[in-house]
């Protein structure tokens, strides 16, 4: 689970009453709280000694006022990663 404060949630999640006049967004207000529950895997492999091959992927879940706010248009987030590293020595 992710938690964050309302200095991190304002910005990303709010929608203040100034700017209901330029939006179509209703005012929403969004407060400290869990953003999100999700689930993290990661793999790693190692590949004729200087290599290594790896992957990972997130998939997460909005909950609370992340989930609420007019601005949030989906609700799951999916991350995948992938990486070839070497080694100099």
């Amino acid at each position: 689970m992710t938690w964050a404060d309302s200095r991190y949630m304002q910005p990303f999640y709010a929608v203040p009453t100034s700017a209901e006049s330029v939006s179509a967004l209703p005012t929403f207000a969004s407060h400290a709280g869990i953003i999100d529950a999700h689930w993290n895997g990661l793999a790693e492999w190692q590949l004729f000694g200087k290599y290594r091959l790896g992957a990972s992927a997130s998939f997460a879940h909005l909950q609370g006022d992340a989930a609420n706010s007019p601005i949030t248009l989906r609700h799951e987030q999916t991350t995948l990663t992938g990486w070839l590293v070497h080694r100099f020595n």
